[in-house]
C-alpha cells in the first residue's frame, strides 16, 4: 500500500533571503522507498527532516512515523 505525505512548511527569513511558503509531497511505494515529485528518489530520515517543519507535523507523525524518536 503506498503511503502519500503531503506538508505545509511555513515561509521563513534567513538573513537578506526569504523562503516561500511551499506544499510538499512525499510517497512511499509497497517496498517502503520514499520519493518526492521535486527531489526524486528520498530516505525516511530525510522525508522525516523536511516534515519536522511542517506546520502539521504532528498529524503527519502520528499518522505516518508514529514510533519515530519515541519521546519526541
Amino acid at each position: 500500500m503506498t503511503k502519500t505525505i503531503t506538508a505545509n512548511i511555513p515561509a521563513r527569513k534567513l538573513g537578506k533571503m526569504t523562503f516561500p511558503a511551499r506544499v510538499d509531497t512525499f510517497t512511499a511505494d509497497d517496498q517502503g522507498r520514499w520519493s518526492s515529485p521535486d527531489a526524486g528518489a528520498m530516505t525516511q530520515a530525510d522525508v522525516i527532516d523536511i516534515c519536522q517543519r511542517a506546520t502539521n507535523w504532528t498529524a503527519i507523525r502520528a499518522e505516518h512515523f508514529p514510533m519515530h524518536g519515541f519521546s519526541s
